[in-house]
């Protein structure tokens, strides 16, 4: 029978085995050397930046969100002033003869300029007078804020005096004459 020896006698092969534990022992204190390192590198790092980005970025976010929606009710009263004032000289401009057909003029250029308006803001309500001396076209609307409840409104209105060249025309050659 053969006799199996775990460890031959030889001292060749002792040295053998010998220097391959050797180098697994001194492989893995290299491996728990830089985990260690490693690790030390990453408590290095100070928690004060977490806790400052908990802070900093919400308030970020918010005045993002703030200066979106004031942009938006800024947009928003700005074009419906312009579209009261160009209202209500459509209107002025078609009721000098006829102040129902002036205020029929205004209220479809008034519908336009509604349909045309493009933000996704709430759609304004308007209301258009036209009277023999003036036409007067209001708008009312809100912009809701984007990070909540409520609403910035706004109120804009244009009036446009409705001329009549004939009296414009009498009324400067009576100055005329008087000056003279």
């Amino acid at each position: 029978m053969t006799k199996i020896i775990d460890e031959p006698d030889t001292a060749e092969h002792k040295d053998l085995v010998g220097s391959k534990k050797r180098r697994k022992n001194a492989a893995m204190e290299r491996k728990n050397v830089m985990s260690s390192e490693e690790n030390a590198v990453l408590w290095k790092i100070p928690g004060s930046i977490t806790v400052e980005a908990a802070m900093v970025v919400p308030l970020a976010l918010m005045v993002i969100f703030l200066l979106i929606s004031l942009d938006f009710y800024v947009h928003d009263k700005s074009y419906y002033t312009l579209c009261a004032l160009e209202t209500a000289l459509t209107g002025s401009s078609y009721g000098r003869m006829d102040p129902e057909n002036g205020e029929a003029q205004a209220k479809e250029k008034l519908g336009a300029l509604i349909k045309s308006h493009r933000m996704p803001t709430e759609i304004a309500r308007g209301n258009v007078n036209v009277t023999e001396d003036q036409t007067e076209v209001s708008f009312e609307g809100a912009v809701y804020r984007l990070w909540g409840a409520g609403a910035w409104e706004y109120k804009v209105s244009g009036t446009v005096e409705t001329v009549n060249p004939k009296k414009r025309i009498r009324q400067i050659r009576m100055v005329k004459n008087v000056i003279q």
